[in-house]
């Protein structure tokens, strides 16, 4: 992967990078890197289950309402990679993103280091309690670091940022799991945390 070079709309594939298997059943997840227009329209559709709207009204709304508004989203604020996790029938399970932005969540840590990369992760229907995220998240991140090396880019990361919200009580434990610290909260329930590349490697 050169990274972050964008294929155009039409170029769009799957790469995979690697493969969960679910401890209990053994069933097998694949995580690739890119998404191909199957997925893309599969996303469209899973965006507006309810618990995505409840958390995450802007998939819907705005990134995923048309294959337009991915491209769009896809290409814009230095660009989106994103990473989808397929089961043995090609069905989209997750979807994880990262791409570079600025730090604005709190004025808590030093503005020449704050993390300047961020990070979402979706779980659609039929994935909870499964134990996917937290495997899914480390490959995808390692993945995602490790084309920051490639390209260079790897000089100016100063680590991975991440909005959640205080009443989901799945995300912040799972986050913490990964490495992730919580450094601000604010009044309508918005919990910002960061990784830094010394946990990220270490």
């Amino acid at each position: 992967m050169t990274h972050p070079e964008k294929p155009s709309q039409h170029e769009l594939t799957v790469t995979e990078i690697g493969i969960i298997r679910e401890s209990g059943t053994g069933d097998r997840f694949m995580i690739g890197r890119g998404l191909n227009p199957a997925l893309i329209d599969q996303l469209i559709k899973k965006s507006k289950q309810s618990h995505i709207r409840r958390y995450c009204h802007r998939d819907a709304e705005e990134r995923f309402a048309s294959p337009e508004s991915f491209e769009a989203w896809r290409t814009s604020k230095g660009g989106r990679n994103p990473y989808p996790l397929t089961d043995g029938s090609g069905d989209l399970a997750g979807l994880i993103w990262y791409g570079p932005q600025p730090f604005t969540g709190t004025d808590i840590l030093n503005p020449a280091t704050d993390p300047n990369h961020t990070f979402a992760i979706r779980m659609y229907e039929g994935t909870e309690g499964r134990g996917l995220a937290r495997p899914f998240m480390i490959e995808t991140m390692h993945d995602y670091v490790e084309g920051l090396i490639r390209s260079g880019e790897i000089a100016t990361f100063n680590g991975i940022h991440l909005e959640t919200d205080a009443d989901n009580p799945r995300s912040i434990p799972l986050y913490k799991k990964v490495g992730f610290e919580e450094v601000s909260r604010d009044e309508e329930g918005r919990v910002t945390m960061v990784i830094t590349p010394e946990r990220i490697f270490g």
